[in-house]
């Protein structure tokens, strides 16, 4: 799972790591938040 959550990190440009990655709610809101940049490129 958290593999597939660096993934989208590294789409994103942006890294999460430790807790935070590992955090259910802070993993969806940071997919949310790798849509959004996804979208605005």
């Amino acid at each position: 799972m958290a593999d597939g959550l660096d993934a989208f990190d590294e789409v994103s440009g942006h890294r999460v790591r430790g807790a935070r990655a590992q955090s259910p709610m802070c993993a969806s809101t940071k997919i949310e938040l790798t849509i959004e940049s996804i979208s605005n490129r």
